[in-house]
């Protein structure tokens, strides 16, 4: 093994065991139910190990030992795949609308000791769109296979987008019973933090970020393409889904009136830096991953104002100011646009920028976010307060993890476009205008059925 790959390697493994700490952390401080810590954690313990396997399977998916190289089918994906990805995307935002939806209704009517939400309206559009999902990964992981029979690595390697989208989507279906069988065990989650729903979020992230990756995969225009709008309408969706990891903080905002004692507890028992670090952690993954994925400027900052946008119309449309907040969410556009922007300054195009512009960028962004967000934080939130001895927690911790978040992302992004994708079908720009307008149109068909026939629970 040469040098290189073993420094690789080290490197590899090293982030993964810091992931696996940063997950434990937030966990822990995600809130201990009124059960013994020893059956909480053997329960993390349990769940966990799905990732553990699923860290395998993709291992031997993609890495393991071939008994022949996989042959080249980089040839272009079909006009079916691309009416797939389209449908992916508007099952990946109904999905959204319903999670918003849900969270919304469940600050105004109460919680599942109050009322039965198993058949209420956003569920309902929960299972429609998620069972969309299901269907896209399914075809996904068929065109995958397919591919060559006798082999299924080869196939996965052969379309390894359309492979890794499909494979994460799957494992996104197979993570939602986990959340139901941990309510029946732990009860209620205190906080968004439960290892069922960081699962869930970043499941749901990053299969938008590989259905992002699809969109991008063999663009190669000098302008910005609808290809690159879609993508970073993906990324996008999946920012504002792992943004669910903060809304516990968002409730905190002034006009917001439904907050939890238990909630306001937990939240005070963590370090008062967690909220503005975990924002620019976020900010940085999504931005890095997204800056390596498109190689230019603009794919970052379609996402960044979607998630912004996004919520600002939700908030608007569901008349939700008393019970969600927008501050994360506006805060968060800042470390992305900055770390997009900044690529604009590298002057050797035709080279990739180096590891010390890189960390630059991220350190200018990293603090750009803490100089407007800390006073944001401590004028917007009524509830929760930086006071200045967590000034200088949230500037050590904010910028370490700014760093390894750049480090995560170079390394992830990197190997997306490493791979040998298939590429999209040069689908004329009319057609193409007429696939996503279908679309959009099925999608809020959905979603007025669901939305005027909804009842409000009885509680």
């Amino acid at each position: 093994m040469l040098a290189s790959e073993r420094r690789q390697n080290y490197l590899m493994m090293s982030l993964a065991i810091s992931f696996f700490v940063v997950l434990a952390l937030m966990v822990r401080w995600g809130g201990i139910p009124d059960v013994s810590e020893s059956k909480f954690w053997l329960g993390v313990a349990v769940l966990g190990s799905t990732l553990v396997v699923f860290g395998g399977l993709c291992w031997w998916l993609f890495f393991s030992p071939l008994p022949a190289p996989a042959k080249n089918h980089s040839a272009q994906l079909t006009e079916a795949s691309y009416v797939m990805l389209l449908a992916a995307l508007f099952a990946g935002l109904l999905t959204l609308i319903g999670v918003f939806w849900d969270e919304t209704w469940h600050r105004i009517y109460g919680f599942a000791e109050v009322l039965n939400d198993f058949l209420w309206a956003p569920h309902k559009l929960l299972y429609v769109s998620l069972g969309a999902l299901t269907i896209v990964a399914g075809m996904s992981l068929y065109q995958a296979i397919r591919a060559d029979r006798s082999d299924v690595r080869v196939g996965f390697r052969s379309h390894p987008y359309i492979g890794m989208f499909g494979l994460v989507a799957a494992y996104l279906m197979f993570s939602l019973p986990s959340d139901q069988v941990w309510h029946l065990i732990y009860g209620l989650d205190i906080t968004a933090w439960s290892l069922p729903h960081i699962l869930l979020l970043t499941s749901f992230g990053f299969v938008m970020i590989m259905l992002s990756a699809v969109f991008l995969s063999g663009e190669r225009s000098s302008s910005l393409s609808l290809n690159n709008v879609f993508a970073g309408l993906a990324m996008g969706i999946g920012g504002v889904m792992l943004l669910v990891l903060v809304t516990d903080y968002d409730s905190a905002a002034a006009p917001v009136t439904q907050v939890s004692a238990k909630v306001v507890q937990t939240l005070a028992e963590r370090p008062q830096w967690t909220y503005p670090v975990t924002m620019v952690t976020l900010g940085v993954l999504l931005a890095t991953i997204g800056v390596r994925l498109s190689r230019r400027f603009g794919v970052v900052t379609i996402a960044a104002l979607t998630i912004i946008i996004f919520r600002s119309f939700m908030v608007a449309f569901f008349n939700a100011s008393k019970e969600m907040g927008v501050v994360s969410h506006a805060l968060i556009v800042i470390p992305m646009l900055i770390i997009d922007a900044w690529q604009l300054l590298w002057r050797k195009k035709d080279e990739q920028p180096t590891m010390r512009f890189r960390i630059t960028g991220v350190l200018v962004a990293c603090a750009s976010f803490l100089i407007v967000g800390i006073p944001v934080i401590n004028g917007w939130l009524a509830t929760y307060h930086i006071n200045n001895e967590s000034i200088v927690g949230a500037i050590v911790v904010g910028v370490i993890m700014s760093v390894w978040a750049n480090a995560i992302g170079e390394l992830f992004g990197g190997w997306l476009t490493s791979l040998n994708s298939g590429r999209l079908p040069t689908v004329p720009p009319t057609l193409l205008v007429r696939q996503f307008a279908v679309s959009a149109v099925i999608a809020v068909v959905i979603f007025l059925v669901v939305f005027f026939t909804a009842q409000p629970p009885k509680v």
